[in-house]
């Protein structure tokens, strides 16, 4: 499977990223959380399911996440700073925000099926899962954008 984003190529079935067609050296674990976040890219991706897929569940430091996630951005030309294609959400995990595209390489292993592509989020909490604040009535109420008030008290002994 291929992914294209920006002048990137990440080639999943050759273990390769290509940036204008030169091929940029990455370690093996970089290179697999870089294609876990791509092929995820339509979710926040917690650290738990980074260390999941990438260290097989072993216990490993936090700081080896970071590192690798360091090395990720710089193999992309991106910075915690600038979060141009990684985007960090603190307390909740990561997010592949570029404008990747998948395409089903001819050599790969035809079982692939193509994702549909991601496109980066118009706001800065998209990706990130809203509570519901209200049930029932009140509910559609609220989608209606009317305020919601309680039932008055009426007297149930009336003289």
């Amino acid at each position: 499977m291929r992914y294209l984003f920006e002048d990137y190529e990440l080639d999943t079935a050759r273990r390769e990223l290509r940036r204008d067609n030169a091929v940029v050296p990455v370690e093996p674990q970089v290179f697999d959380l870089l294609a876990y976040l791509v092929r995820h890219c339509d979710r926040v991706v917690t650290k738990d399911d980074l260390l999941t897929a990438v260290w097989n569940g072993r216990i490993v430091p936090e700081s080896a996440l970071t590192t690798r996630m360091n090395a990720v951005r710089a193999a992309l030309g991106d910075s915690g700073e600038a979060q141009r294609l990684i985007r960090t959400l603190r307390g909740r995990g990561f997010r592949f925000i570029g404008d990747a595209r998948a395409s089903v390489d001819a050599s790969a292993n035809m079982g692939e099926v193509a994702k549909p592509r991601c496109r980066t989020p118009t706001s800065r909490r998209a990706g990130i899962p809203r509570r519901r604040l209200a049930k029932g009535p009140q509910l559609k109420v609220m989608r209606h954008g009317l305020r919601w008030r309680p039932p008055p008290l009426v007297p149930s002994d009336v003289s």
